[in-house]
């Protein structure tokens, strides 16, 4: 739905612009950072990227925000990706009418009232996460925090679809119809003298040039007389 909507757009960096911020906005980790004793201002814990966990005891280390970035997808194949969408999407609380949160259409709020909160109540635990500065050691999770956390990032993920297409859709209804390419109709106010930019040979109703003219070089006129002032001259195949 999303790509045939931005063939549709015609402007590929709009649409880039669009699965980006919207898809990011819905990452809870991307509307926060952390300050504390630990992690200093100016720039804290910078969203998770410099707080290092452990999934559990034995595994590598990585950054909190990694982790959420995984989350849900943990590949960039097509396939994958496209296989975990259509689940997500089937699962009967992730119709639209299950989720309320459609009702909120502003950017602000998507961030706000809806990722920093789940970033702060959640993913941080309300401060009360342990990480580490420690890039080679990190404090391993909760022994609940995955399946805690796991169902919200689905949650953001499947809204954050919903809410692309939205917009998506939105945009190109408020698109300018392309410019016609059929041949202007005559009426009174368009004269009954068609002109040919490239030859300058005029046509009147009734010839057999005058509704096979290209549209890009008719120029039209009231009279032959209007014609001829302005260089045309009459087609050869006209009566």
């Amino acid at each position: 739905m999303g790509f045939f909507l931005c063939e549709r757009i015609a402007a590929p960096q709009l649409c880039n612009t669009f699965f980006h911020l919207i898809g990011d906005v819905h990452q809870p980790l991307h509307t926060i950072a952390l300050f504390t004793t630990q992690f200093l201002p100016p720039e804290g814990d910078r969203g998770g990227t410099r707080f290092y966990i452990r999934v559990r005891e034995g595994r590598s280390t990585i950054s909190l925000h990694r982790f959420w970035d995984d989350l849900i997808l943990g590949s960039e194949r097509f396939q994958s990706v496209r296989n975990t969408a259509t689940a997500l999407r089937l699962q009967p609380d992730h119709a639209r009418a299950q989720l309320p949160e459609l009702a909120e259409t502003r950017f602000e709020g998507w961030a706000r009232q809806e990722s920093f909160r789940v970033a702060k109540e959640q993913a941080y635990h309300n401060g009360q996460l342990r990480g580490s500065k420690d890039q080679q050691n990190g404090e391993v999770f909760p022994v609940d925090y995955i399946a805690t956390v796991k169902p919200l990032a689905e949650r953001r993920i499947v809204l954050a679809g919903y809410r692309l297409a939205d917009v998506l859709t939105q945009t190109a209804s408020h698109l300018t119809p392309a410019a016609s390419t059929e041949i202007p109709p005559v009426s009174a106010s368009d004269g009954i003298v068609r002109g040919n930019k490239r030859s300058k040979v005029y046509h009147l109703s009734g010839c057999p040039g005058f509704e096979a003219l290209s549209p890009a070089n008719i120029v039209t006129f009231a009279s032959e007389a209007e014609a001829q002032r302005a260089g045309y001259r009459k087609a050869h195949n006209c009566p």
